[in-house]
């Protein structure tokens, strides 16, 4: 699509350009050598006003169809690049919160499920849980999965044999650690 919106870019230029030109001298230039008497064909100020006009509204034209091109399929979705982006910046939050202490799979999914609303600004959906998530743009093309592995570790080690505040709050240790790959999980 880049190729289209710098086409017609460059097009509107050109129509511009020679909309702004005297169309007097842009008839004497370009139309002029066609007639064995030029003087007796040259267009009236009518006809060299509308052609002006028809060249403003071509270049007009060519800007609308940049500016569409620029958003093809209005949808605004994501390109498989930039999902997996987004599951990679998703992999590295989770593996940094390793401390955090998430309690349950329920716990995981939920913070999968904020960090890439955070991440894509809505644009990836998320699907699945426990182990692997499948993420996707809002079309549900490009798939990337995600795939977490939380390992849990009970230490009932420590002062007050691991209870803080009568809770089990230390007990527990996680590590998380996750990796990205394409295609569906």
């Amino acid at each position: 699509m880049t190729g289209v919106v710098v086409f017609t870019c460059v097009a509107a230029v050109v129509f511009f350009v020679l909309a702004c030109m005297d169309q007097r001298k842009f008839y004497w230039t370009f139309s002029s050598w066609r007639y064995a008497d030029p003087e007796a064909n040259e267009p009236s100020a009518a006809a060299r006003t509308m052609n002006r006009v028809w060249l403003l509204v071509s270049c007009a034209l060519c800007l609308g169809t940049a500016v569409y091109a620029l958003d093809f399929d209005g949808s605004g979705a994501y390109s498989a690049v930039e999902v997996k982006a987004v599951a990679k910046a998703v992999a590295s939050d989770l593996e940094r919160g390793s401390g955090s202490g998430f309690r349950s799979s329920a716990g995981v999914s939920s913070e999968v499920h904020d960090t890439v609303r955070e991440e894509s600004d809505g644009l990836v959906e998320v699907d699945g849980g426990t182990d692997g998530y499948e993420l996707t743009n809002v079309d549900g093309e490009n798939p990337v999965c995600l795939v977490v592995d939380i390992e849990r570790d009970f230490d009932p080690g420590g002062p007050d044999g691991g209870f803080v505040d009568g809770g089990d709050a230390e007990l527990w240790s996680h590590s998380v650690s996750a990796s990205v790959r394409d295609g569906p999980c």
